[in-house]
């Protein structure tokens, strides 16, 4: 995924402030944990965003696929047993 949005999405000012957080040869071990822990971070909003508006998008048109965090391992689920939470 990170590597889809620096190729696709680079000029987006969300997808510039991640790839701007540069782990240096010079960081300490401590602060190049502290980085990728960032970039993991958020680049989990970017997808976590992504995901929801596409579920909006199939809730309003009623058709498509849902993208899920979690998929429980019975069948026979509607897509109304994953809408977002309406408060």
């Amino acid at each position: 995924m990170a590597r889809h949005l620096q190729s696709v999405h680079d000029k987006e000012i969300e997808v510039a402030k991640v790839t701007s957080i540069v782990i240096k040869e010079t960081d300490s071990e401590k602060l190049k944990k502290q980085k990728r822990m960032e970039k993991k971070r958020l680049y989990d909003l970017l997808r976590k965003r992504g995901n929801f508006n596409h579920n909006q998008m199939v809730f309003e048109a009623k058709e498509g696929n849902l993208i899920v965090e979690k998929r429980p391992s019975c069948s026979g689920m509607s897509f109304l047993d994953f809408l977002p939470c309406e408060y």
